[in-house]
C-alpha cells in the first residue's frame, strides 16, 4: 500500500484499508513509499505481481487484487470469507447464480469518448477497449479535477488525464475471476502503453448478465 495502515498516503489504500478493518482479520501492510525501509519495492511488487497498480491484496502469497476488486469482494460477503478461510486453511465457497439468457438481456449505454485533441487518453482508452471487447455497456469518466497537484501524478509528469472510473461490461468476462477480468483489460490497455499516462484507474468489470441482476435488482 501507499503509506501505512494508521496513515495511508492515497484514497485507494485508504479505502482498501478500511475495508479489511472491517473484516476483523489481522493482515499486515508494507508501505512502497518507504524507500528507506523497502527501497524499490514499488515498482517490484509491479513486476511480481504483473499489476499496475497500488494497493495490492495478497492471501497465503496469491494476488487477489486492487482496490476495485478488495471493494467488490466486500460488497458481496467474499472478502471476509476468503481471509477468515486462508486462517484455517479452508478454501472459499464459490457462489454460482443462474445467469439469464443472452437472449434476453438489454445492451446498455456504450459511452465512448471521441476527442483525441482535448481528450486523448480518454479517447485511447475508448478504441482499445472497443476493438478489443464486445461491449455491452461503457463509461469513462475523467476524475483528474479532484486530484489536482496530486504527488505521484506529478512526479509522472501528468497535469490531466491522471485519474479514470471505468466501467466495462462484455461478455468476454464471462467464467472470469475478477483479478483474472481486471487483467484482461490491463494487457489490452498495456498494449499500448496506456498505463504510463495513467496515475490511477478505478475499474469495475461486468458480464452481462451480472449487468442484468444489477438492473433487475
Amino acid at each position: 500500500m501507499k503509506g501505512t495502515p494508521a496513515m495511508p498516503q492515497c484514497g485507494f489504500s485508504a479505502r482498501s484499508v478500511g475495508m479489511l478493518r472491517e473484516t476483523g482479520v489481522a493482515f499486515d501492510a508494507v508501505n512502497v513509499l518507504d524507500d528507506e525501509n523497502n527501497p524499490g519495492i514499488r515498482e517490484a511488487v509491479k513486476e511480481f505481481s504483473n499489476w499496475p497498480t497500488i494497493p495490492q491484496l495478497f492471501v497465503r502469497g496469491e494476488l487477489i487484487g486492487g482496490a476495485d476488486i478488495i471493494a467488490e469482494m466486500h460488497t458481496s460477503g467474499q472478502l471476509v470469507e476468503t481471509l477468515k478461510s486462508a486462517t484455517v486453511g479452508t478454501p472459499p465457497r464459490r457462489r454460482e447464480e443462474a445467469a439469464p439468457a443472452a437472449a434476453d438481456i438489454p445492451r446498455g449505454e456504450v459511452l465512448l469518448v471521441d476527442d483525441p485533441n482535448n481528450r486523448p487518453t480518454a479517447t485511447l482508452i475508448s478504441n482499445i477497449v472497443r476493438s478489443k471487447f464486445d461491449l455491452w455497456a461503457f463509461s469513462l469518466q475523467d476524475d483528474s479535477s479532484s486530484h489536482e497537484g496530486d504527488a505521484g501524478a506529478l512526479e509522472m509528469g501528468l497535469t490531466s488525464e491522471s485519474h479514470f472510473n471505468l466501467q466495462l461490461v462484455a461478455p468476454e468476462f464471462e467464467g472470469l475471476t475478477p483479478l483474472q477480468r481486471q487483467q484482461k483489460v490491463f494487457d489490452a490497455l498495456n498494449e499500448k502503453d496506456v498505463m504510463k499516462r495513467v496515475h490511477a484507474l478505478s475499474l469495475v468489470t461486468r458480464t452481462p448478465a451480472e449487468m442484468a441482476r444489477l438492473q433487475a435488482a
